[in-house]
């Protein structure tokens, strides 16, 4: 039959696991995004993220040096995945300009 176990002080318990699970958490995301590669995800997330898009005047000039970067990193090589044009295009009627 089943026994339940029980903590003096599970508080304490929890805690120390929720930071375990945190630390390997970080860890794991580290090993999987380098930092090297942070950089692009961080531009990725400005130029395709719509509630990180400023109101007002400041929309023009929004995000156009990360979507620079997006293109040169992706759009290089010999056989490249964007099209530089086509994605300006589409990132100007993304912001509604």
């Amino acid at each position: 039959m089943f026994q339940p176990i029980f903590y003096k002080d599970a508080t304490t318990w929890y805690v120390n696991i929720r930071k375990k699970f945190s630390q390997n958490l970080v860890s794991e995301l580290d090993s999987r995004f380098p930092s090297e590669e942070m950089s692009i995800l961080n531009d990725l997330n400005r130029v395709l993220n719509p509630s990180l898009l400023p109101v007002g005047n400041a929309l023009a000039e929004y995000a156009l040096d990360s979507l620079q970067s997006c293109i040169e990193y992706y759009g290089n090589g010999p056989a490249p995945l964007v099209n530089a044009d086509e994605l300006r295009h589409s990132f100007r009627q993304f912001k509604n300009e």
